[in-house]
């Protein structure tokens, strides 16, 4: 890292880095010359018997429950998985909640992780809702470790500050 993201981020560069090597925020170059290296790996490597065969790309209507519901039962019997993805163009349900809601509908969901526009603490609550516990690998870094994740989305602060303050004052109490 060369000097200060002016997204905060610690590890990047960002998904928003321009073809010339620019910040998509401020008229500099990215501070990020080369990719940051994760100093531990965040999930076990997935078995290769656990792959799908047939994974289909799943897309429905913003926000519906019941266009979920209809388009995983006709994708369930043509495929081993459907793929589960934030789409940046649009907005959706969080990807942890929607392959929780397309696993009740009966598909198996396939998940990716996109790393654009995220801090490793927005990333860590992606993988906390698909399993993965971040904060058993924070406690060999810190002294006082505790929390949990908040059923938001991408920005914490932004989609649900009341929640935000509220852990902070219990933490800082």
């Amino acid at each position: 890292m060369t000097g200060f993201c002016p997204k905060h981020m610690v590890l990047g560069p960002c998904g928003g880095v321009r073809a010339d090597g620019g910040c998509e925020v401020v008229a500099d170059p990215c501070v990020f010359p080369v990719p940051a290296q994760w100093t531990d790996s965040p999930v076990p490597p997935v078995p290769l018997c656990a792959v799908p065969l047939i994974l289909t790309d799943f897309s429905s209507e913003p926000y519906s429950v019941r266009m979920l519901r209809t388009v995983a039962k006709t994708l369930a019997p043509s495929c081993d998985a459907v793929l589960v993805a934030e789409h940046q163009d649009r907005p959706d349900f969080p990807p942890a909640l929607l392959a929780s809601m397309l696993q009740e509908a009966g598909v198996r969901p396939w998940m990716t992780l996109a790393c654009r526009d995220r801090n490793r603490i927005v990333l860590e609550q992606e993988l906390s809702g698909r399993g993965y516990q971040p904060l058993s690998v924070w406690q060999d870094h810190a002294l006082d470790v505790r929390g949990e994740a908040l059923p938001t989305g991408h920005f914490l602060p932004e989609e649900a500050p009341d929640l935000v303050i509220a852990a902070l004052r219990e933490f800082l109490d």
